[in-house]
């Protein structure tokens, strides 16, 4: 698949193989669930803050996530991520071994349902892994669906997750839609079933409710999963503005009620794929972009360590994988984020863009101390050249420094900040 690389895929094959990359399994009678009762007491309590900030025991954080480790599993591989910033692993084989080495690094886990519950297809989920999971620190939520179509496999998943809702209130579930400007017709559904991506244009609807479009699909899913955190995946080779505009598209759906109450956040999958080539200045720019148009959770997709071309659709062989043609690039980025922690989960004071011509959005937070935050991406083509815009709604006569460079601005009489934008521009200030 030239435009998009099926993570869906990747993680089927590989998951037959699983007991070669870890070792152990939960114990499990799987029995069907009896009873939509909680469970007994969790570890950690997920909540939200009204602008999609997850909180973990009330205390916020911003998920800065891979789907797989960077490299062989390993207590080094382990220790490689947790150094580098990144609080959050998405996509693994949950066990009790990866939930300890989890804990053991300060890293999260999401447990993907169909691998934390092998049987789900006969019984659904099991409530004796559902308490194992909520027993350790590292648990934070479940992976509800990859790319999800209007099959019975991905319904399947969305009956558990209304299942889950009442079993375990405690922990949210995440949901990730395919969205690219130029998906192929058969990807990652064939003609007869709804995909959900901006241009809104998947063939046949039949299976969906008369009621709803296939514009709609998205809503139609989050509503019958009961999905907390919304998430989307933009894997296309070039289009780097395009990822903020679906972000917004997003967010707008989020804040208006259009994706109905149990939708909390909006998080970002983006392309860290070994086998395409990309610049620090452009991973840099797509990882703002997104947190100026209002997402609260990044995550990284590569191939695993291990793939090749017989046991992972799409992968080339020859290339490098586990994240190791773009690690110094993410370590760049993960770094320059954790030194603005504090304005990641910080209060949202504005999220817009600038006037009249939309030519970049920025997002304003203040920390728990009342210091100001600024995360701007520009919206501009390739060929707009050099634009001067102001960023308005801040502290009158501020002195603002531009993260990674040095360089400081101030503010005017009436709380603007001025700064020259261009193509791929993005920059984050910071109240000095």
């Amino acid at each position: 698949m030239s435009e998009v690389i099926s993570r869906r895929r990747a993680l089927k094959i590989l998951g037959l193989g699983a007991a070669a990359l870890v070792t152990g399994t939960f114990s499990s009678a799987c029995e069907p669930i009896q009873s939509n009762e909680p469970l007994g007491p969790t570890v950690n309590k997920v909540s939200f803050k009204k602008d999609g900030i997850i909180e973990v025991n009330q205390k916020p954080i911003f998920p800065l996530g891979l789907y797989y480790l960077p490299g062989q599993e390993s207590l080094e591989t382990w220790q490689k991520m947790g150094k580098a910033g990144f609080n959050l692993i998405n996509q693994w084989w949950i066990n009790p071994q990866t939930l300890a080495s989890a804990e053991q690094n300060n890293i999260y886990t999401m447990a993907c349902l169909p691998y934390t519950f092998p049987n789900i297809d006969k019984t659904g989920v099991d409530p004796k892994i559902v308490q194992q999971l909520r027993s350790s620190k590292s648990f934070l939520g479940y992976y509800g669906a990859d790319e999800p179509d209007i099959t019975l496999t991905r319904n399947l998943y969305t009956t558990s997750l209304e299942k889950l809702e009442h079993l375990d209130p405690d922990h949210p579930d995440l949901t990730v839609f395919a969205e690219a400007p130029n998906l192929p017709e058969n990807f990652p559904f064939d003609t007869k079933t709804a995909r959900s991506n901006y241009k809104g244009d998947p063939g046949d609807i039949s299976e969906l409710p008369n009621d709803i479009s296939v514009n709609d699909f998205d809503k139609w899913y989050i509503e019958k999963s009961g999905t907390e955190i919304v998430s989307f995946d933009y894997y296309d080779k070039t289009d780097y503005v395009g990822t903020g505009d679906v972000t917004r598209r997003y967010i707008k759906s989020l804040r208006t009620g259009r994706y109905g109450g149990d939708a909390k956040a909006v998080w970002v999958t983006l392309s860290a794929h070994s086998d395409i080539s990309r610049t620090l200045k452009e991973m840099r720019y797509q990882a703002i972009n997104v947190i100026a148009n209002g997402a609260t959770g990044l995550l990284w997709w590569d191939w695993p360590s291990g793939c090749n071309s017989k046991n992972c659709s799409g992968y080339v062989d020859g290339n490098p994988n586990g994240y190791s043609t773009h690690w110094d690039k993410l370590l760049s980025i993960s770094k320059e984020l954790n030194l603005v922690k504090d304005g990641l989960i910080g209060q949202e004071v504005s999220l817009g863009q600038t006037e009249p011509n939309g030519a970049i959005s920025y997002k304003v937070t203040t920390d728990a101390n009342g210091k100001f935050f600024i995360f701007s991406a520009s919206n501009m083509n390739a060929d707009d050249g050099s634009i001067s815009q102001n960023m308005s709604g801040l502290p009158k006569e501020t002195r603002f420094n531009v993260v990674g460079e040095n360089r400081t601005l101030t503010t005017d009489s009436k709380g603007v900040l001025t700064d020259n934008f261009e193509y791929l521009g993005a920059q984050i200030y910071v109240q000095t």
